[in-house]
């Protein structure tokens, strides 16, 4: 049994969410030995693969954004649609990321919604629904429930059919309804009442597995045909292993279909007098066969042989199959079909006895890898797999494609990660493990309009983007890249961009990670793990001063001695400093913290002496506010347990106490009094929370504002 705990976790690592504030300084990880903070949702626009590390707002409206990522797409339920005259697409459920995890079938309601059935957990206003809902024409999720489960865990839904307003369901569980009545793997519901119907055709597990579970479920000739791993489904004691055909009007399987496949069935679709079967399978209806057509009323082998004809002889596989009116489209691992060169997909005519190939040939639009699953229309082809090309154009594992030749007819990625989909009404509707749409691929850099579009802007530096500044012109970025540019170039740990992406000729040459990056009466500022910068190089721990305009080294020394300079804010004719550092200008009692003149860098006498590591330095004019490792301030050593405020004018820390722990800090904001923090919160005012979570308190009286748990690596467009 696949486990939808461990793929909503796995699908959705790696996220945290920026809403919406201007974060110019720097976000930086969490401790050394924090837990990764778990990712979850939250109300977004676009959503990235990785951390988001940096955001600033250009004087004309566009957000550039910097972290460590290499694709950026809108974030989406795992659903969309796509108009397949305008291209245009779009979520089919209005609130955005209300279902988490996995749809596996979607099923149109004959009214303009959908039933979606998968591994996933969804929000109705109050109510978590899991594995199966309807969602209502004008993008809603209904609050009906199937009420399904599976023993002690929960329940999966592979696999929907809508027939005369009946819901027929397949997938993982063990009862259905809500008065918990027993159904294994099979359960069908009247759409009209909502209610579990008295059909059960009685399921049993397979041998060996103890489990049943139900992969595809398909109509024809008004019988129901299921396809899995069991050993018998049916009342009438007929055996039927992996695939059975089953009465519409009572419990009862057909006892004269006995195809009897050696293993379990992953698709089953009728057409005329032929079924069509794939799976792991060897034999089937006789056959030595992974894929087969045979009748559907005894399961016997229809004698189509496939396999000698697709080339290579032996090794050839069809892996996946979906019929539009009289054609079967058949998607795997082949190059060729007798003479006619067909890579990867292949067209046959059924409308006769047995299935013959179509002339229909995908020369020049090759995918370059496995097509493992296929949905077709008279005129598009939706093909999924471990491809990264289609005739050497970029389309990473999925595509869609023109049936009349095989050539692209979208220009926008895909979703990898589609598990289901059909075409209706000039659009394609499908259903996967995805959360993100659009997707395009921006490494560590991406810059968005004001209409919420990816820019051409690609400066596509060689590692992750820490910090941001930019000036009426031109962007300055700090990190751990080496090259970067449209057109690349060397620049170490810094560089200045200017709007087409290109890297501009000022160069800082410093000599290890710029963390943090600031512009102040008119020059450049940065901090990090450097110990020099410049040409010829200049000996400066871990921050600097520079020309903004020519690179040049300013006459501004710190003598910071330890390990880097983590952030730093101005307040008062001052620079204060936060870091992992022993000493300033020889002085210990100015580790971790300290405040030095911005013209002349000399060390003031304010010593508020944190027990540990400053992470964070955010100043609002008047007062500094930190976060950090430490757990005591001041020479009184006031307990401030990683987060504290403090004014210049004396070593103890104001009252300012919001109750906030702070297990692993990603970034800290400050707008208009609203101090935002994002990262593994530990506990808010003494009460665990153990979890990724924003939290925003007020600036002045430290009262908590608002605290989402969780959150998702994103920005608000």
């Amino acid at each position: 049994m696949r486990s939808i705990l461990l793929r909503t976790f796995v699908a959705s690592l790696a996220y945290l969410y920026l809403c919406g504030c201007s974060l110019s300084a720097t976000m930086f990880g969490s401790h050394e030995n924090s837990e990764s903070p778990p990712p979850v949702s939250y109300k977004t626009e676009y959503c990235f693969d990785g951390t988001v590390q940096s955001e600033i707002t250009l004087e004309n409206g566009h957000k550039v954004v910097g972290g460590d990522f290499v694709s950026v797409g809108k974030c989406s339920n795992p659903t969309l649609r796509v108009n397949l005259s305008t291209n245009k697409i779009a979520d089919i459920i209005a609130a955005p990321r209300a279902i988490q995890g996995y749809v596996y079938a979607i099923e149109p309601d004959g009214h303009g919604g959908y039933y979606l059935g998968g591994g996933f957990f969804a929000t109705a206003g109050e109510e978590t629904l899991v594995s199966l809902v309807h969602i209502t024409a004008n993008g809603q999720i209904s609050d009906w429930t199937a009420n399904l489960k599976n023993g002690g865990g929960p329940a999966e839904v592979n696999t929907l059919k809508l027939h005369n307003g009946i819901l027929y369901v397949g997938g993982v569980f063990t009862t259905a309804g809500s008065a918990d009545a027993p159904r294994v793997a099979l359960a069908a519901f009247d759409t009209a009442t909502g209610l579990l119907t008295a059909w059960d055709p009685g399921v049993t597990p397979a041998s060996g597995s103890g489990e049943a579970f139900v992969n595809h479920i398909s109509i024809h000739n008004n019988r129901l045909y299921v396809g899995g791993e069991f050993d018998s489904a049916g009342r009438n004691g007929v055996t039927n292993p992996f695939l059975a055909a089953l009465n519409l009007d009572n419990n009862d399987a057909l006892a004269s279909f006995t195809p009897q496949p050696d293993r379990k069935v992953f698709k089953v679709l009728g057409h005329g007098n032929l079924l069509y079967v794939s799976g792991p399978f060897s034999t089937i209806g006789g056959a030595n066969t992974s894929f087969a057509a045979i009748d559907p009323t005894t399961g016997a082998d229809s004698g189509w042989d496939w396999q000698s004809h697709m080339d290579p002889v032996g090794i050839a596989s069809i892996t996946s199959f979906d019929i539009s009116g009289d054609t079967l489209w058949v998607g795997g691992e082949f190059f060729a079909y007798d003479a006619l060169t067909t890579v990867g997909i292949a067209s046959f005519d059924i409308s006769g006895a047995l299935p013959s190939i179509r002339t229909w040939s995908n020369v020049g639009h090759e995918p370059d890898g496995m097509v493992m699953n296929i949905f077709a229309s008279q005129d598009h082809l939706l093909i999924v797999g471990s491809f990264r090309n289609i005739g050497g154009t970029e389309a990473r594992g999925s595509a869609l494609l023109k049936t009349t030749d095989g050539s692209l007819a979208y220009s926008e990625q895909l979703p990898e990660d589609i598990y289901h989909a059909y075409f209706e009404n000039g659009q394609l509707v499908s259903a996967g493990a995805f959360d993100r749409v659009s997707v395009k691929r921006r490494e560590y850099l991406v810059m968005i309009d004001p209409a919420g579009d990816i820019t051409p802007w690609n400066p596509s530096p060689n590692g992750r983007v820490m910090t941001l500044v930019a000036t009426g012109t031109t962007i300055f970025a700090g990190g751990v890249f080496t090259e970067i540019g449209a057109t690349p170039v060397p620049r170490d740990y810094v560089a200045e961009l200017d709007f087409s992406g290109e890297a501009t000729p000022w160069e800082a040459h410093a000599d290890g990670v710029v963390s943090s990056v600031k512009l102040h009466q008119g020059f450049l500022w940065m901090s990090g793990s450097f110990s020099s910068v410049g040409s010829p190089s200049v000996a400066r721990k871990f921050i600097a001063k520079l020309n903004s305009t020519t690179g040049a080294v300013e006459n501004w020394d710190a003598q910071i001695t330890g390990t880097r300079v983590l952030d730093f804010d101005f307040v008062e004719g001052k620079i204060v400093v936060g870091g992992n550092f022993s000493q300033v200008q020889g002085d210990a009692t100015a580790a971790y913290l300290a405040a030095l003149d911005v013209e002349t860098a000399v060390l003031s006498a304010w010593r508020p002496q944190p027990d540990s590591v400053v992470e964070k330095v955010l100043t609002d004019g008047t007062n500094v506010i930190i976060a950090g490792w430490f757990e005591q301030v001041g020479p009184s050593a006031t307990p401030r347990n990683t987060l504290a405020k403090l004014s210049l004018t004396s070593d103890e820390p104001l009252a300012w106490d919001p109750g906030i722990e702070i297990g692993g800090l990603y970034g800290m904001s400050l707008r208009n009094k609203e101090l935002n923090i994002i990262g593994y919160i530990r506990s808010v005012h003494g009460a665990p929370y153990e979890g990724g979570a924003i939290v925003a308190c007020d600036s002045d009286s430290g009262e908590i504002i608002e605290s989402t748990l969780p959150y998702v690596s994103a920005i608000a467009i």
